[in-house]
């Protein structure tokens, strides 16, 4: 998956880069007056990612940077699919437990928001540590933009 950014900070190896959020907001109607997902998370259409800048982008260059689709499929996958099933297994699993029929929601729903948690601490520990997006071509730089 490649996307265009504007490279915000570097420091040689690598660099936070910026892009608008197009996938996301492409089909709202109320894109231009703002979005009420955007109002409730408190972000605006704009994401910061650390991209590995082996090709030595600057400060205030328009880049491309590049994704591999399989990662971006597994972070939505653990963070759409994967509370669902969780909450599913709950729920399932707390009919063998005996729990009455009128209250099987509650695990359910501690499931469901549990997952959220450990993806929180997944973020913090792993992936945090990590650098998924690369720079792979310069488009513009500062001074030609």
């Amino acid at each position: 998956m490649n996307v265009n950014a504007k490279v915000i900070k570097s420091d040689g190896a690598f660099a936070i880069v910026e892009s608008e959020r197009r996938s996301a907001c492409e089909g709202c109607h109320k894109k231009d007056d703002g979005c009420s997902v955007c109002s409730l998370t408190g972000t605006n259409k704009a994401v910061s990612i650390r991209a590995k800048n082996n090709i030595g982008a600057a400060e205030g260059d328009l880049v491309e940077v590049e994704t591999k689709t399989k990662t971006v499929l597994f972070y939505a996958f653990m963070v759409f699919i994967l509370p669902v099933i969780v909450a599913v297994l709950f729920y399932g699993g707390s009919t063998y437990f005996g729990i009455a029929e009128k209250w099987l929601f509650i695990p359910a729903v501690f499931g469901f928001f549990a997952t959220y948690f450990f993806l929180w601490l997944y973020s913090k520990t792993v992936v945090a540590k990590r650098c998924d997006a690369e720079i792979v071509k310069i488009i513009k730089k500062k001074n030609e933009v």
